[in-house]
């Protein structure tokens, strides 16, 4: 049995011996698949860290971008208001200017307009004395205006409602104010 010992040991060994290389080429197919994960894992890590930077800095951009755009409004904002604010002023002084001043634009207005005496003149209720005092032929309405005064002759009006005259010139006033106050 000798023989048989011996083929059955040859054979055992044989097989340990492939038993061995199979296992030692498994564990080296082992360690290259997971080097082979692992590589692949790195890069995809660099991928996301990659994009996750980019998506950032594009968000700090667009947030960034939407905060001056904010600002530019909010101070676009505030700059109307104060020219909106002069232009009220503008308006409440000239409902309130001086008697002189009044009847000196009023009868500028009427002798640059070669009225006649026939036209009926609307003024504020407030000035209708101090109008009445200047001697003019022409008839003081009985209605009035806000600020200024009114020309009527016939159907046509010659409107010189201080009011409406500063809406009629508003958006050069504004351009002009704008300039004067905004410019850098």
């Amino acid at each position: 049995m000798s023989n048989l010992d011996n083929i059955i040991q040859t054979i055992l060994q044989d097989a340990e011996a492939e038993s061995e290389k199979i296992l030692n080429e498994a564990e080296n197919n082992k360690n290259k698949y997971i080097s082979e994960i692992e590589k692949q894992a790195r890069e995809r890590k660099e991928e996301i860290i990659s994009k996750a930077n980019e998506e950032a800095e594009q968000l700090v951009e667009k947030t960034t971008n939407n905060a001056n755009l904010k600002a530019r409004d909010s101070l676009l904002i505030a700059k109307q208001d104060v020219i909106s604010k002069i232009i009220d002023i503008v308006k409440e002084k000239l409902k309130n200017i001086d008697d002189k001043s009044y009847t000196d634009i009023l009868l500028k207005t009427i002798k640059s307009s070669n009225i006649g005496d026939d036209v009926e003149i609307m003024v504020q209720e407030n000035r209708v004395d101090i109008v009445k005092s200047l001697g003019l032929k022409n008839k003081i309405s009985d209605k009035y205006v806000e600020s200024g005064f009114s020309i009527l002759e016939g159907n046509s009006v010659l409107n010189n409602d201080f009011s409406s005259l500063v809406d009629y010139m508003k958006d050069d006033l504004e351009s002009y104010i704008a300039e004067k106050l905004f410019s850098e």
